[in-house]
C-alpha cells in the first residue's frame, strides 16, 4: 500500500509516513511502524513475500513462523515438527489416537522430504528413531 503526501519521494525522508526514516526503515514504501522482521533479512514482514525465509511464499505457507534454517515441505512451508506436532495432528483439536499414528505421520513426512532430497537418509533415520522413542500419542 503506497502512502502519498505533499512531498515527492526524493524530498521525503519518510516515504510511507510511518515515523521511521527511509534510511533505517526496513519497508521504506510500506507502513511498518513495528519494523517486525521474523527472518532477519533486509525486508520487514510488511513488505517481505516470505516472512520466515523458508523459501515458501507467505501466500502458500501454512506454517508462517518456521524457525530459520529449518527444513520445510515446499508445498506448505511446514517442518516435520509443525506437520506432526506432539500434541496431536496438525489442524485437529484433539490428541493423536495412539503413538503409531504419530510415528506414521513423522515417517510419511520425512519420507517425502527424503524423496525431495531436502534431507539425507541418515537424517530421516534419526528423525524417525527420535519419533519412535518419544511419548507423543501415548
Amino acid at each position: 500500500m503506497r502512502v502519498f503526501d505533499a512531498l515527492g519521494d526524493l524530498c521525503d525522508a519518510d516515504d510511507d509516513n510511518d515515523s521511521i526514516a527511509d534510511l533505517t526503515d526496513n519497508c521504506a514504501t510500506v507502513p511498518n511502524t513495528t519494523q517486525l522482521n521474523v527472518d532477519g533479512d533486509a525486508l520487514g514482514d510488511a513488505c517481505d513475500p516470505d516472512d520466515d525465509g523458508d523459501g515458501v511464499l507467505d501466500a502458500a505457507d501454512i506454517c508462517p513462523s518456521t524457525p530459520a534454517v529449518t527444513v520445510v515441505a515446499p508445498s506448505n512451508g511446514c517442518s516435520v515438527a509443525q506437520q506432526c506436532p506432539c500434541a496431536g495432528p496438525r489442524g485437529a483439536t484433539g490428541p493423536w489416537k495412539n503413538h503409531g499414528q504419530y510415528a506414521s505421520c513423522v515417517a510419511r513426512t520425512t519420507d517425502d522430504l527424503l524423496t525431495l532430497r531436502l534431507i539425507t537418509a541418515a537424517q530421516r533415520s534419526t528423525i524417525q528413531s527420535t519419533a519412535a522413542q518419544s511419548t507423543c500419542g501415548r
